[in-house]
């Protein structure tokens, strides 16, 4: 998990910054075509039971970095690796409520996030 904070640390900046597009077509020879990543906003992540570490770990940094808030839901075998990873961000000291983690049943945690209309679920 070390590694990948470095690893994503360094090289955020470099894998989200804004990138020219070639554009292909002679039709489009006027024209410049930018992509651009932006926050999501709210990316609940329901995690699987295998790898129950890296997997979950991996996609929290990656949304944080990438600007949004995180709801994480580990699977119902591996709470306490979920518990770990809250402790991970508490000790990181972001600012409150950007880092989530919900315990419970699958389909009752999905169905609240969809309710309250989290702007993305990554699973």
């Amino acid at each position: 998990c070390t590694l990948a904070c470095d690893w994503y640390s360094s090289n955020a900046e470099k894998v989200l910054k804004a990138k020219r597009i070639p554009n292909g077509s002679i039709l489009f020879i006027n024209k410049t075509t930018f992509l651009e990543y932006q926050p999501v906003g709210v990316v609940g992540i329901i995690s699987p039971w295998n790898y129950p570490l890296t997997i979950p770990f991996g996609e929290v940094i990656m949304g944080l970095m990438a600007g949004n808030a995180i709801i994480l839901k580990v699977a119902t075998p591996t709470v306490l690796v979920g518990d770990f990873i809250a402790r991970c961000m508490a000790a990181g000291d972001f600012p409150r409520g950007l880092f989530s983690h919900v315990v419970g049943g699958g389909s009752t945690v999905s169905k609240a996030m969809f309710e309250h209309r989290v702007d993305k679920i990554f699973f």
